[in-house]
């Protein structure tokens, strides 16, 4: 099995497939809260609930325009998420939200595949 870190959307070692986010940790709501299982810089198995805001912020926490492709439009809203992963490439309040089939982080996974081929 070769993961996605080390491969970068290249073609796995003949015999070899690629590891994936498992879909079982897709994002989801319940009545109207949102959950997701996220990377972080802290303990695995912590749980927090954060707000979005209307603009991306950068590391050190300061308003970054052109950091992402976000718009604002969940402003106000809240996720309550999990710490499955660590994340040491990310700052203290940072947090990567798991998605699968998503692969556009640092170790991104689509890379080299054609466009909608993300995944198994």
């Amino acid at each position: 099995l070769k993961s996605v870190c080390g491969g970068g959307g290249n073609d796995p070692a003949p015999g070899g497939s690629y590891a994936y986010e498992c879909t079982d940790r897709a994002p989801f709501t319940d009545s109207s809260q949102r959950y997701a299982f996220a990377a972080a810089n802290s303990k695995c198995c912590e749980c927090y609930e954060l707000t979005f805001l209307d603009t991306s912020i950068d590391g050190s926490g300061q308003p970054c325009s052109g950091c992402s492709a976000y718009d604002g439009s969940l402003a106000g809203e809240t996720v309550i998420i999990q710490v499955i992963n660590s994340g040491g490439d990310l700052g203290e309040k940072q947090f990567d939200l798991q998605i699968p089939g998503g692969g556009f982080g640092i170790f991104n996974g689509v890379a080299g595949q054609e466009a909608g081929n993300n995944g198994p």
